[in-house]
């Protein structure tokens, strides 16, 4: 018969992990920090929160003048990125030391408030592994995970067929607008001019004035297309598929009607990814503070009980 590890052994199996990692972080923590600050407050899966992870991201808010962080909104900040760290984990999506070091240099030569930088600087001193774990790492990881999700075609492959059996119902004579009720998928009718304005009134003064437009990039497609003339090709980007016919001219504006497909949501297939995830709160004040103050939590039924 296969033995069944009961629920309370592996309760006191994590109750035990806790307290050797709380030991272990004393004995490599700078003789300034106290041994205290290193409690372990909360397990994502494997990835340990402590309690000075949680001073830090404080000071974090306090650097860019939020000075109404609690401990509470710190630790619900770091299980969050935890999530995330173990979804991509899951996943194969690693962040490397080549990256971080690529991006530490990007934000040193390129932010446009050094003053911040600088505070947050102070907030770690010469703790540099939680700087990079606390504050960079997460910036790159939540880019690469929807990089992944995005070009994930397994993710994708029911919108994927869909729009398949769209451009069969196109080549074989029916209209878009035909294709697009039989099929139940976005049709639209827009115009598409020769550069489009790119980027956002608030964000104009941190780029180039050279490049505070740029050309849709549809554009590419359609210059390619004579009047009536369908892209046979499916066009793909980071939201979802599309095919496009053009069917009009006039200056530098060209008319295209279009049937388009979302891929599938981000945050639901995050969401569906997070069941997999246990949370459990070494600091039970801590969890049953977060309970009552975040009681709509998400990941509230991810917590180990």
């Amino acid at each position: 018969m296969k033995y069944i590890q009961p629920h309370y052994a592996r309760k006191a199996q994590v109750v035990l992990l806790i307290i050797l990692l709380s030991a272990a972080a004393c004995l490599f923590l700078p003789r300034t920090v106290r041994c205290e600050e290193s409690r372990i407050a909360a397990f994502v899966n494997k990835s340990a929160i402590t309690s000075l992870d949680i001073r830090y991201t404080i000071e974090i808010e306090r650097a860019y003048d939020n000075h109404e962080a609690t401990y509470e909104t710190a630790a619900v900040s770091l299980v969050n990125d935890a999530i995330e760290y173990e979804i991509a984990n899951m996943h194969g999506v690693v962040v490397t030391q080549a990256e971080v070091a690529a991006f530490k240099k990007h934000v040193n030569e390129n932010t446009k408030a050094p003053v911040i930088l600088e505070r947050i600087k102070n907030v770690f001193g010469n703790d540099s592994s939680s700087y990079d774990r606390i504050y960079i790492r997460p910036k790159i990881l939540n880019t690469k995970l929807h990089m992944y999700h995005s070009g994930n075609r397994e993710i994708h492959k029911a919108e994927r067929a869909k729009i398949e059996n769209a451009i069969v119902l196109l080549l074989n004579g029916k209209s878009f607008k035909e294709t697009s009720q039989e099929i139940g998928l976005h049709y639209s009718l827009f115009d598409v001019n020769e550069n489009e304005a790119g980027i956002p009134d608030a964000l104009e003064p941190y780029f180039q004035k050279n490049k505070r437009t740029q050309q849709d990039p549809l554009r590419r497609f359609l210059d390619k297309l004579s009047i009536g003339e369908m892209y046979k090709n499916i066009i793909e980007d980071d939201y979802g598929y599309r095919i496009i016919r053009l069917i009009g001219k006039k200056d530098d504006a060209l008319s295209v009607e279009a049937i388009t497909v979302n891929k599938h949501s981000y945050d639901k297939w995050f969401r569906k990814e997070a069941e997999k995830v246990n949370i459990y709160f070494g600091d039970h004040d801590l969890q049953r503070s977060i309970e009552a103050k975040y009681s709509n939590i998400w990941w509230r039924d991810l917590i180990c009980k």
